[in-house]
């Protein structure tokens, strides 16, 4: 019996320590062939690297300094982080022989940690856009071996972007043209939600007392309905110059509606909003018949792709707009055929002028940029724009009642480049260039629901 207890003793004190040195060889980074940080070879001057560990909420890592967000690895080896969006794949285990930027065919939100592949990851700047490599040099358990790299010199800058002055402070908007040189720009802001927004910007032609364009976005707080109609909010734009101010008498007796450019229903989230609509800074002389059964198509055209059962968000995150008149191409010696709503006959002189000397446009525009849900902020493929060009005319023959179909506002679309060349304006000057070159170029009308 007590030889029996010698063996089990005997063979208990021969496993300890082999049970125990498993344990510690666990506990010990680089044992047992794990990999380290000293296993990542440096491939490019400059670079640095980084062992993360792929576990959900793990520890992020920062690849640059004025960038807040960090990119992590969860545990299914999915890379990702706030605002960064990834190439594909490169076979490529040197950050030195990674393909150039430009040849990138696909951006995404994530991408997944590979052993000797490399990426090109982007993040959103305010004026430019960072460009990094990063290198998967090897995938051990839940140990990810990184290297990574700033892409110097390739920082790509947007070249037409607004310039921020004391005043604008939202004229880096992704829905402002480029502002023009001696032309008075003001952003009309409000308050909700428990916070200032800005309800629409204008940039305001002091030769011609009229608006050049005006500029607005829709969004979760902006692209609701909570209200209606301020008819009786007729007023002075208190933010213009004196000087500049037009009143009501410019628009009485003349035989045009005073037309809205951003639309009192394009702005009824609140009340004080709706108001600011009803400034003269934001009408223009239009043709009753074209105010009331023309234009209100396309108008409401834009609200239907906002809201869907008094909500925002089911398609995209934020519609940009901007619209107006053309004040390089007016109405001259025209005589209309069909007396306005104060029943006075329309006409221009000719310089394309009213009698009370608004100018008065030979074309309208819209301007739309849409912002796909639940997608990248800085992707291609996350925007979708479309423009259109329509005609001021009198005998179109509709009215609020017996409308434009909305179907048949196909033919007036037009890209945003053709836009562009239309009205000699800058739209959405602030997008990176990458995207604004892209989404400008054509319209896809499939895009839209009509």
């Amino acid at each position: 019996m007590i030889k029996r207890y010698y063996y089990l003793l005997l063979a208990v004190f021969l496993v300890l320590p082999l049970v125990s040195g498993c344990s510690s060889d666990d506990d010990s980074s680089g044992k047992n062939g794990h990999l380290t940080i000293n296993d990542i070879q440096i491939t490019e001057e400059g670079a640095r690297r980084e062992v993360l560990h792929a576990i959900d909420n793990g520890k992020g890592l920062t690849l640059d300094e004025a960038i807040h967000s960090q990119i992590s690895i969860a545990a299914n080896k999915i890379i990702s982080g706030d605002g960064f969006c990834f190439s594909e794949g490169f076979e490529c285990n040197d950050l030195s022989a990674l393909p150039g930027h430009s040849t990138v065919n696909q951006w995404s939100d994530k991408a997944v940690a590979k052993a000797e592949t490399s990426y090109w990851v982007r993040y959103q700047l305010p004026s430019k856009v960072a460009l990094f490599k990063l290198r998967i040099a090897y995938v051990d358990g839940i140990n990810v071996g990184m290297e990574y790299n700033a892409a110097q010199g390739i920082e790509i800058e947007n070249k037409n972007a607004n310039i921020p002055a004391e005043g604008q402070v939202y004229v880096s908007g992704y829905e402002m043209p480029h502002l023009t040189t001696g032309n008075t720009y003001v952003e009309h802001v409000v308050s909700a939600d428990g916070k200032k927004v800005l309800n629409y910007a204008i940039e305001w032609n002091g030769k011609m007392n009229h608006s050049r364009w005006v500029a607005y976005s829709y969004d979760a707080i902006t692209g609701v309905k909570n209200v209606n109609r301020s008819d009786d909010a007729w007023a002075v734009d208190p933010l213009l110059p004196v000087e500049m101010q037009v009143d009501n008498s410019w628009h009485t007796n003349d035989g045009f509606d005073r037309g809205h450019l951003c639309a009192s229903d394009d702005r009824s989230f609140s009340t004080e909003a709706n108001k600011q609509t009803f400034y003269f800074s934001n009408l223009s002389p239009q043709f009753n018949s074209f105010n009331g059964g023309y234009w209100v198509t396309f108008e409401q055209l834009v609200n239907s792709w906002v809201r869907k059962d008094n909500a925002f968000g089911s398609v995209y995150d934020k519609i940009y707009v901007a619209k107006g008149g053309t004040l390089d191409k007016l109405l001259v010696n025209y005589k209309g055929t069909s007396p306005g709503g104060d029943g006075v006959l329309p006409a221009t002189d000719k310089d394309g002028f009213t009698s009370k000397g608004l100018p008065v446009p030979q074309y309208y525009f819209i301007a739309v940029l849409a912002h796909r849900a639940n997608q990248p902020a800085d992707v291609v493929s996350a925007y979708q724009a479309i423009g259109f060009w329509v005609e001021h005319r009198d005998d179109y023959g509709y009215t609020f009642d017996h409308q434009l179909k909305r179907e048949d506002a196909k033919a007036k679309a037009v890209s945003i480049d053709e836009l562009e060349s239309q009205t000699g304006i800058d739209f959405f000057c602030n997008l990176p260039d990458y995207i604004e070159d892209d989404v400008e170029s054509g319209c896809q009308v499939t895009d839209w629901i009509w």
